[in-house]
């Protein structure tokens, strides 16, 4: 539009009245296009600034990432490690319960064969940590 009115211009300019509103219109149209180059420039500025601002972020972000990536497999690693840990230990805990309930099972039946044999003779004390048991 303003090469347009730039070449045409002094063509108007000669034609009186509108010749005055055709100069007015291309100082206008000039001192707009002008501004508007300068808020173009203004605004790559500002967008090249922003840019400049962000590529540190940018970069702290992917290594933020990565950091939490890495943290994340050892975790996961950690997490089956200490999974098969639980998985023996319950395992542990269970034969050790088949195994006390067991021998609680055969002390019973000592005391009770010892009763039936022996009827006067005293049994020794239990245990503290066997009475609730036997």
């Amino acid at each position: 539009m303003e090469t347009f009115l730039s070449d045409i211009g002094p063509y108007l300019v000669s034609g009186g009245i509108f010749g005055a509103i055709a100069t007015v219109a291309v100082a206008i149209i000039t001192s707009r296009s002008k501004r508007g180059t300068e808020r173009a420039d203004a605004a790559a500025t500002i967008t090249e600034s922003a840019t400049d601002l962000l590529t540190p972020m940018r970069e702290e972000l992917a290594r933020l990432r990565e950091d939490q990536r890495q943290q994340a497999e050892d975790h996961r690693a950690e997490l089956q490690i200490l999974t098969r840990r639980v998985a023996k230990l319950e395992g542990m805990v269970e034969e050790y319960a088949r195994r006390e309930w067991a021998l609680v099972r055969y002390v019973r039946a000592l005391i009770d064969s010892h009763r039936r044999h022996a009827p006067g003779a005293e049994l020794p004390p239990v245990p503290q940590a066997l009475t609730d048991l036997i």
